[in-house]
């Protein structure tokens, strides 16, 4: 019987407890975490290869409110293109266009991140003469650089544990997210956003690859997150 999103969901949620439960070394928080990561990414994978699929693409408009509006949608974008969504920027909305089942993985995760985020940035120290907003800033930037690294290396290890369709499946999936991207809109252009490992950067390294992403109460919601009613 195949595996139900809540079943996935479940197992995940149990991984990562049990990763961050009282008594547990390092080395098996991180061995636990990586499963979890990656029985996310491996879900993807099944539904990639299951022909009988009604997965379709989606697209989803919008925003991220004040405060930290800008670092909110650099998290969600790093988790985004793990999943093989596309997030195009028009004026203050994001268009993102994706997979179902892709989609609804990158809310999953983002609804556990993103409450750790708001913890570890409350009890941030910010040193004496530096200035408070830059230092945020960039911590928020070492945050999810180290959030992109941990989903990456699950992302890999997956891609070569899998039978040769995979390849040609995800290939598919990113022809048919491309073109529906381009077909709304033709004139898009990637960039590429630069900016320096200073302040903050590796505190939030070192909180992004602490981060406990088991807690499900998250600030808000995704309506809060993206509406303004956080």
């Amino acid at each position: 019987m195949a595996r139900t999103k809540a079943d996935y969901e479940n197992t995940v949620n149990a991984l990562y407890a049990k990763a961050n439960a009282e008594g547990v070394t390092p080395e098996e928080k991180k061995m636990l975490e990586d499963k979890a990561n990656e029985l996310m990414v491996r879900h993807g994978v099944e539904i990639a290869l299951d022909k009988s699929s009604e997965d379709k693409i989606i697209r989803e408009v919008f925003s991220f409110a004040a405060p930290y509006a800008v670092q909110k949608s650099l998290l969600y974008n790093a988790i985004a293109k793990i999943f093989r969504c596309r997030i195009i920027k028009s004026g203050k909305n994001c268009h993102l266009f994706g997979f179902r089942s892709d989609y609804d993985k990158v809310e999953f995760l983002f609804s556990l991140i993103i409450n750790q985020a708001f913890v570890d940035l409350s009890k941030l120290k910010i040193p004496a003469g530096v200035n408070a907003k830059s230092y945020k800033i960039s911590w928020w930037y070492g945050f999810t650089d180290e959030i992109r690294v941990r989903l990456e290396a699950a992302n890999e290890k997956v891609g070569t544990d899998t039978v040769p369709e995979y390849a040609v499946a995800i290939f598919d999936r990113d022809r048919a997210v491309n073109l529906e991207v381009h077909s709304k809109f033709p004139h898009v252009t990637s960039t590429t956003r630069y900016y320096r490992q200073n302040g903050g950067y590796a505190t939030g390294k070192t909180d992004g690859a602490n981060v406990n992403l088991h807690n499900r109460s998250y600030i808000g919601g995704r309506v809060a997150l993206n509406r303004g009613e956080n």
